[in-house]
């Protein structure tokens, strides 16, 4: 139910009775598929958002009056970021929503807003940014467009991969600018590996076109947690540390993998790209660590 406005001295029928009493029940639902800019007939409505990508719901001044209030529900697996235009929008939670998050945006005043979420995380922990994401038969997988924001310093994502490849082959990451990889030289950085054989291994990665993390075997599972410092900090470069393990059934064969990189240029970084020289199936997820 919209917010209903009355004259006075009018007379109110039993049909604009019940819908007075409408939003206790059933809200009226305005369901977005792209980012949206809120409008002033939003007051009182649950706006919902479905998008399988990243994309935002911007509060402006002068549309809302004090008092007013609207549900948003985000419903697809892209973030949902609630964003500040012309109006200020503060929270002791979160205001990137996940898949399935929702809360009430409130305004004390036609410029001031706060967002109350359903679960108020506090100042640490984890909320899940992406949901799992899966691929099949690829030798490159990149992140979609924003999938990293100013909303955290940092991320983590868990990379799992099965390598349907016949012979050794390397697994690499790049950093996405804009949603395009980054596919030159100025990755720094090396890995180190130990195997059930005994054996060490490593890898450099010296002003290189990507950060080499390992090795893949035939039939070979990986599995990575990579944890991106910085990456939409326009001053700060993105650096990123990763920890894994790989096992091959045919070969009898297990190696833990540890390392770190940095790509030496100043500038807001949105993802991530991963390169198999082995065709690849498997998942990730991306996590953003609250500030």
């Amino acid at each position: 139910m919209a917010i209903q406005t009355f004259t006075t001295g009018q007379t109110l029928t039993a049909a604009q009775m019940t819908s007075l009493q409408g939003n206790d029940y059933n809200w009226t639902v305005n369901a977005q598929t792209a980012s949206y800019v809120l409008v002033a007939s939003d007051a009182g409505k649950h706006v919902t958002m479905t998008n399988a990508s990243a994309t935002t719901i911007t509060v402006n001044t002068s549309l809302f009056t004090a008092g007013d209030f609207l549900r948003i529900t985000n419903l697809g697996a892209g973030t949902c970021t609630i964003t500040a235009g012309t109006a200020t929008v503060a929270t002791a939670g979160t205001l990137a929503l996940a898949q399935y998050a929702s809360g009430v945006l409130w305004f004390q005043a036609a410029g001031v807003a706060y967002f109350f979420p359903d679960q108020v995380s506090g100042t640490s922990g984890l909320v899940r940014v992406t949901a799992t994401t899966a691929f099949t038969t690829q030798t490159t997988v990149s992140m979609a467009a924003s999938t990293f924001t100013s909303t955290y310093n940092n991320y983590i994502v868990m990379l799992n991969v099965n390598s349907t490849g016949s012979a050794a082959a390397a697994t690499s990451f790049r950093v996405n600018n804009a949603g395009s990889p980054r596919a030159v030289s100025g990755y720094y950085g090396g890995a180190a590996g130990y195997n059930s054989n005994g054996a060490t291994s490593g890898s450099a990665s010296s002003n290189a076109s990507a950060f080499r993390v390992g090795d893949m075997s035939t039939s070979t599972v990986q599995a990575f947690q990579i944890n991106v410092y910085n990456p939409a900090s326009a001053t700060i470069k993105t650096s990123m540390s990763v920890n894994g393990f790989t096992y091959s059934d045919t070969v009898v064969y297990a190696q833990a993998l540890s390392g770190g990189c940095i790509y030496f240029t100043a500038e807001a970084n949105d993802g991530l790209t991963f390169t198999f020289a082995n065709t690849c199936s498997g998942t990730y997820a991306v996590y953003g660590v609250l500030n």
